[in-house]
């Protein structure tokens, strides 16, 4: 099998594997200026990356070693058969539950053209949440690269098996010269959940969202995308009856109208097709030697980043007894508590449970898979849940479907373990993922002043401290003249002995004195620089305060609802010019 192209940036010849993946992950670094964009590779290279992913993903073949998860090219054609068919009926039910009957190919100024199987795909993914406008990109990224070809698929995968966040968005308060951080909630506290079994627990506090944020703001001078947002997500949560899916709504809705038309389908939908259910067949039954390997990547990949938390970037699979932990959630619908999926072989069969009963049997082996996928429906039939986690959910979407996964810097730093797992699992280098992210601020007014200058502050106080002879309040004083004369001598004799040009065993000998003599001399002297000090001192405290403002008002992780809606949708058609 011809395996794909390596996962890094191309670097010298002769690096090992682990120098070239330090190379990559030290590239991942926040944007900071507005309106930057972090993007490897470059914008201009993301087609010929998928290109590249295209043609070695087709030349795969599994041959007699079934369980190494890598798809044939009809098993991959397959995947992608049900995923556009199911993203085009969740994408048209998204579109309707925030804006009433539409047809996508006439309605907005989404793309609508031709998608096809054979075409190349780009697939991105975030949780359905009101996520900062770097985030966003990664959707506007991924339409323009399909609409520049023909037949290509532009995806978003809801990431809705992930954890709701608490229901509320940060918001700037205070004054520019005080501004403190706030809070709008969008709905009242409840049991942290996945996303897929989020529901509204306060209709009013839901229902005058919009409002509230649109007046917390009011005081700044913009206008909000939220009011054009919220009409759309109230309208999309009564119909969908989840206010994850109707975020997801109200922001497809909004890039369609843009000109930036993704499909769209929620990761629990993913999660239900035939495809998907072979692919966890399969590496159940692998399941042993998956475990050794993911916890041993895990183990490398924290030791090479001197990570000393053992659930950092995620925990191990563990084993109890004879139950080994599969990378899979489980839960029962209305659930908020995900469970560990556990398997175990017992009497030749192969058990799944979640900790608190065997939910199912099936026969080990390939003549098992249909069995094991008929075990995998008759749960969800019985309300029970298997979903992805974060690395299976990629090595699934990278191998089964996409041809180039965009990342933001979260997710390509969870894939470089993802990667890994490829490599030595499946048997073949995995295919390249793209990682873009950008900054882009709220139109606040903040302060110049850098880092930099309060460095160059403390570096003056100290230096004032030390050498105050060259910060004298009143240099021109006779005493004062005097003292820094006989300070200039004694230094001038503590070089010369050093350099030996004296008697180094008489000056040897002076040198407690000396340095007592200096030492007083810079005590008489520190005392003329309290001007000069206090100066310096209440510039310092200036910049430290502006500093700690420009921390509300440059931050970069303010949700896109509370941007003016010209600036990011300017925002998003910058960035993506470099497509073309």
């Amino acid at each position: 099998m011809t395996s794909p192209v390596p996962p890094t940036v191309a670097s010298a010849a002769g690096e090992t594997a682990e120098a070239q993946r330090r190379q990559s992950r030290s590239r991942l670094r926040t944007p900071q200026e507005n309106g930057a964009l972090l993007q490897i590779p470059l914008i201009s290279q993301l087609v010929v990356a998928a290109q590249k992913n295209a043609a070695a993903l087709a030349t795969g073949g599994r041959d007699a070693e079934w369980a190494r998860l890598w798809p044939s090219l009809e098993e991959r054609k397959d995947v992608r058969t049900e995923v556009l068919a199911a993203a085009e009926a969740w994408t048209q039910r998204l579109l309707h539950a925030a804006l009433g009957p539409v047809d996508p190919r006439s309605h907005c100024g989404g793309w609508a053209g031709i998608r096809t199987v054979d075409g190349l795909w780009f697939v991105t993914g975030h949780q359905p949440a009101l996520f900062h406008p770097g985030v966003w990109i990664k959707n506007f990224a991924a339409s323009r690269l399909a609409r520049a070809q023909c037949g290509a698929v532009g995806l978003n995968l809801i990431v809705d098996n992930d954890l709701a966040p608490s229901p509320a968005v940060a918001v700037p308060e205070g004054s520019t010269s005080e501004p403190r951080w706030g809070s709008v909630p969008y709905d009242a506290p409840q049991i942290t959940g996945p996303w897929e079994e989020t529901q509204v627990a306060n209709r009013l506090v839901f229902s005058s969202f919009g409002d509230r944020l649109g007046t917390a703001l009011s005081q700044w001078g913009w206008s909000p995308l939220v009011r054009e947002l919220w009409p759309r997500v109230l309208r999309a949560e009564s119909e969908l009856g989840n206010p994850g899916w109707a975020f997801a709504a109200a922001r497809t809705a909004t890039e369609w109208e843009w000109g930036f038309g993704n499909l769209e389908i929620p990761l629990s939908a993913v999660c239900q097709l035939r495809g998907f259910q072979r692919f966890t067949i399969r590496l159940l039954n692998q399941l042993p030697r998956f475990h050794t390997i993911y916890n041993k990547t895990l183990a490398d990949y924290r030791q090479l980043y001197k990570l000393r938390s053992q659930t950092h970037p995620v925990p191990d699979l563990r084993r109890e007894h004879d139950w080994l932990e599969a990378p899979f959630w489980i839960w029962r619908n209305r659930e908020r508590q995900r469970r560990r999926l556990l398997i175990r072989l017992q009497a030749g069969e192969i058990e799944l449970a979640d900790g608190r009963e065997v939910l199912g049997t099936f026969p080990p082996g390939e003549e098992g898979l249909t069995a094991g996928i008929h075990v995998l429906q008759s749960l969800a039939s019985r309300g029970i849940k298997l979903r992805t986690r974060a690395l299976t959910t990629t090595l699934f979407s990278r191998l089964y479907f996409a041809d180039l996964f965009i990342h933001g810097i979260g997710g390509a730093k969870y894939d470089e373990i993802t990667d890994q797992i490829v490599e030595q699992f499946c048997g073949g280098a995995p295919p390249v993922y793209a990682t873009l992210s950008a900054t882009l601020r709220l139109p606040l007014p903040a302060f110049d002043e850098t880092v930099e200058d309060l460095r160059r502050l403390k570096q003056s106080l100290r230096a004032a401290e030390q050498h105050p002879q060259d910060f004298l309040d009143n240099p021109a004083e006779a005493e004062t003249r005097l003292l820094v004369e006989e300070l200039d001598r004694l230094i001038q004799v503590q070089h010369a002995w050093r350099r030996g040009e004296a008697n180094s065993q008489e000056l040897a000998s002076q040198a407690p004195t000396r340095y007592r003599q200096l030492q007083q001399l810079r005590q008489r002297l520190l005392a003329s620089t309290r001007q000069a000090r206090e100066r310096i001192s209440a510039r310092l405290k200036l910049i430290e305060q502006h500093l700690a403002a420009n921390l509300v008002l440059r931050n970069r992780e303010f949700a896109f609802c509370l941007f003016p809606t010209d600036l990011l949708r300017s925002f998003a058609e910058d960035a993506c010019r470099a497509i073309g």
